[in-house]
């Protein structure tokens, strides 16, 4: 039997294919994940609706420029808007399951998907890494 998921050479690509799976077939409405900014220079947590803009999707670069709790939160202030799917790391994990307890992230609707994280870079540093092309993450 074949797998649901195509898995790829890059780690990213199968994350944002899986993303796109959980998008397209309509699991969820919409999806909190670091989006690249147009220069490539960092990736900040955006909600995203529209499946062509995955392709800017970065789940494991390694910056942080703010945390998807607290964004999360903001989204979900009011009630989430739809099925959202929260691509967070471990501690933006544990932070929006301990602003769920004090109500600042509601939960309900919300999908947490969890990416493994092995660190992060400042915004600058992680910006000049890019420009010498020695962020491993990002694809060529």
């Amino acid at each position: 039997m074949d797998g649901w998921l195509e898995v790829h050479d890059s780690t990213e690509q199968t994350i944002n294919r899986l993303l796109e799976t959980l998008l397209t077939s309509g699991v969820v409405d919409g999806l909190l994940v670091p989006l690249r900014t147009p220069d490539g220079r960092n990736a900040v947590p955006t909600l995203v609706r529209d499946p062509a803009l995955l392709e800017r999707a970065a789940p494991l670069a390694p910056v942080l420029p703010v945390n998807g709790a607290t964004v999360l939160g903001r989204i979900t202030a009011t009630g989430a808007p739809g099925r959202v799917g929260a691509v967070l790391r471990n501690c933006e994990l544990r932070t929006a399951v301990e602003l769920s307890k004090v109500q600042q992230v509601l939960l309900d609707d919300v999908l947490l998907i969890g990416v493994d994280c092995l660190g992060a870079y400042g915004v600058e540093d992680y910006a000049r890494l890019v420009e010498e092309g020695l962020d491993a993450v990002t694809p060529a």
